[in-house]
């Protein structure tokens, strides 16, 4: 009976079994470590400052980098917050000029700023009155001050709004109800609002 057992535990089958699982367990490993060196390889690609080409450096720059961009969006937000609370409170909103035209009105904070340089315009109707606005303007001559004057000029219903700031660009996309405009009519209406308030500054 003993001879048996060792019999079983000794013979071709149990080793290859045996055999089969080490395999497993290496090429599982190797997969693992190659995943992660893929992963590593990725962030060294997207962080821009990379202080050692060790993994730990990696990581450790790439959270740094997170926090840093975290903290431009808050900082954005803030401002944008700020921007809006003072303009609700000091100034009207817009004024009458000749023939009716609603002229925007000027935080006395923007008066001595660039021109709005904008790059690109898209608007596109999602159904229902509802719009997707994308405004890109050149970072150097877009104060965020003055697409809060432009988005307060449109004077719609904001459903959503977001801002990138990405290769000295700064992209702001809206999504906005305008059940009485058409895209055209919407499209001219913020070209216009532009116009108006790069026409206002003192140059």
């Amino acid at each position: 009976m003993k001879n048996s057992i060792r019999g079983s535990l000794t013979s071709p089958d149990g080793a290859e079994s045996s055999g089969a699982v080490v395999n497993k367990t290496v090429e599982n490993e190797r997969n693992r470590r190659k995943k992660m060196n893929d992963s590593i390889c990725r962030l060294r690609s997207i962080v821009p400052r990379i202080s050692k080409m060790d993994k730990a450096s990696t990581i450790r720059d790439a959270i740094d980098y997170v926090q840093e961009l975290q903290e431009q969006e808050r900082q954005l937000e803030g401002e944008i917050a700020e921007i809006q609370s003072q303009r609700a409170s000091e100034i009207s909103s817009s004024y009458e000029y000749n023939n009716c035209v609603n002229y925007p009105s000027l935080s006395p904070q923007t008066w001595n700023l660039p021109p709005i340089e904008l790059l690109e315009l898209n608007v596109q109707e999602i159904g229902d009155g509802n719009y997707i606005i994308s405004m890109t303007c050149n970072k150097k001559n877009c104060a965020m001050s003055s697409m809060c004057e432009v988005i307060d000029y449109i004077d719609l219903k904001i459903m959503t709004s977001n801002i990138t700031a990405v290769s000295g660009h700064i992209m702001f996309t809206l999504t906005v109800k305008a059940e009485e405009l058409t895209s055209l009519q919407l499209r001219e209406k913020i070209e216009t609002g532009i116009f108006m308030i790069n026409g206002l500054r003192r140059h």
